[in-house]
């Protein structure tokens, strides 16, 4: 496949979204399992477009293009078509780690201040938990996605004119109390990704050249503090036990969501600002290790 003109052919996630649910309407996007381990709901490429529209279309009432939204979703079903609706609104979703609901207020209001967002994309549940548990007035608009207007059809919705470098995610983490940094994905990021990673295309034509890696294969520990630490972040965030210094990230099952939280880690426990793009997802513990080393030895560059 000529990867090329496939990414070419989109502007931006909602272009290939919506080719997907043309071409592939009954394929699920994630299937659900109930407890005992039978079928029970899925979100097809078709439903994921149709919801996605429906809340675009809200979205594209009460925002322009480029606004941010905090994403605020428990449940990776409800995330996904929360973060498809602001593609296909031409805004940028802003992601942020769950709080545990107990610290929800305050978790929630260091990351709204830090993103710049005007708006919070969530679910009624949630919604009502935060109205309950805050003691302060809140200035953002508040949509729950499982309550749209009545008004408001697919018909409403209008295409974004989202391009390649617009940016489609911005990865935030609240964990950090004193300084903290947002991490930009675009569209063309996500699109490449997509593409690359299509379940009909054959694996090997996603793999990294073989020269970038001279120890692919072969496990070699870290050796140094700095690896060390290293390691632990991707091995958290990957869900990976055994990672050597030379390992890809994308051969670990990285993805561009992935690396924007890595990044998110690597610049609160370093205390150092990755000036974007970072280019992790072509990337080894070695090679990120040399470069924040870099940094560090000149930091004004």
């Amino acid at each position: 496949m000529d990867y090329a003109q496939k990414f070419d052919e989109f502007t931006n996630m909602a272009g290939l979204a919506c080719w997907q649910a043309q071409h592939s309407p009954s394929k699920n996007v994630i299937t659900y399992l109930s407890d005992n381990k039978t079928l029970s709901t899925d979100l097809t490429y078709q439903h994921l477009d149709q919801q996605a529209r429906l809340l675009a279309a809200w979205l594209q009432i009460l925002t322009v293009e480029g606004d941010r939204a905090i994403l605020l979703f428990p449940e990776e079903r409800d995330l996904l078509i929360g973060l498809y609706g602001c593609f296909y609104a031409g805004i940028t979703a802003v992601f942020i780690d769950f709080p545990e609901i107990n610290m929800l207020p305050e978790s929630f209001q260091a990351a709204a201040g830090q993103s710049a967002a005007a708006l919070v994309l969530t679910t009624s549940a949630i919604q009502s938990i935060f109205e309950s548990q805050s003691r302060s007035k809140n200035p953002l608009t508040w949509l729950a996605i499982d309550s749209p207007p009545a008004h408001i059809s697919l018909k409403d919705w209008q295409m974004p004119a989202s391009s390649h470098e617009t940016p489609a995610l911005l990865v935030y983490s609240s964990q950090s109390t004193t300084q903290s940094w947002g991490t930009l994905v675009t569209h063309g990021d996500l699109l490449l990704e997509n593409i690359m990673k299509d379940n009909t295309l054959d694996l090997a034509d996603r793999i990294l050249d073989p020269s970038q890696n001279p120890a692919r294969g072969e496990y070699v520990a870290p050796r140094t503090p700095l690896e060390k630490a290293l390691v632990g972040i991707w091995s958290s965030v990957l869900n990976k036990s055994r990672i050597g210094i030379h390992d890809n990230f994308y051969d670990l099952g990285g993805d561009s969501l992935d690396g924007a939280m890595i990044v998110v880690q690597i610049q609160d426990v370093f205390q150092i600002e990755i000036p974007d793009p970072f280019p992790l997802e072509t990337a080894t513990i070695a090679a990120v290790a040399a470069l924040i080393e870099d940094f560090r030895n000149n930091p004004d560059r």
